[in-house]
């Protein structure tokens, strides 16, 4: 049965950056949505979210983000504009931003007890050597959410080709 699967990508990316094309070929029988959002270098939550709401989608499968795209995947489910049976996070920040454009994905508060009714299943992927985000804020977004949590000592942030194993046998539970 082919499910519905979207991919968010983060702060300087596209939808062919780092694991991405992996993704897609691992879930190629699905229905995948991967947009590239705009302004990657200079990126704006309202901008974001517009493009989002153009696909008339608000359901999805499973959801793997990246980065900020994760930090905006915690702002759709907070704001009751996303749902998903599984959520997966990598390298995300509920934390502040160096950059005025990434600070935008702040606008929103985030809702933990709005986020744990939109997903159904919460992953949140962190590395303790990650240079961008630190390993606290997946902490915290683990204990809000009261997901799953991956932590990996060595992984940076994950702008790999390919995910770790790991999380897929996490996604099969």
């Amino acid at each position: 049965m082919s499910k519905s699967v979207l991919l968010l990508h983060g702060f300087m990316g596209d939808s062919q950056s780092y694991f991405f094309p992996s993704l897609k070929n691992r879930f190629a029988t699905h229905d995948i949505c991967a947009l590239d959002y705009p302004n990657p270098k200079t990126p704006h939550i309202d901008e974001w979210t517009e493009l989002f709401q153009t696909q008339n989608k608000s359901h999805f499968d499973l959801v793997i983000a990246h980065s900020l795209g994760g930090t905006f995947a915690w702002s759709l489910l907070s704001r009751g504009l996303l749902t998903c049976d599984v959520l997966v996070t990598m390298g995300s920040s509920p934390g502040p931003k160096d950059d005025p454009g990434m600070q935008t994905f702040l606008k929103y508060p985030l809702d933990y007890e709005k986020i744990r009714t939109a997903a159904k299943k919460i992953i949140v992927v962190q590395s303790m050597d990650d240079p961008w985000t630190i390993p606290e804020y997946g902490i915290v977004h683990l204990k809000h959410s009261k997901g799953t949590g991956l932590f990996y000592a060595d992984k940076g942030h994950f702008e790999t080709e390919e995910l770790p194993e790991d999380v897929f046998r996490l996604l099969e539970m």
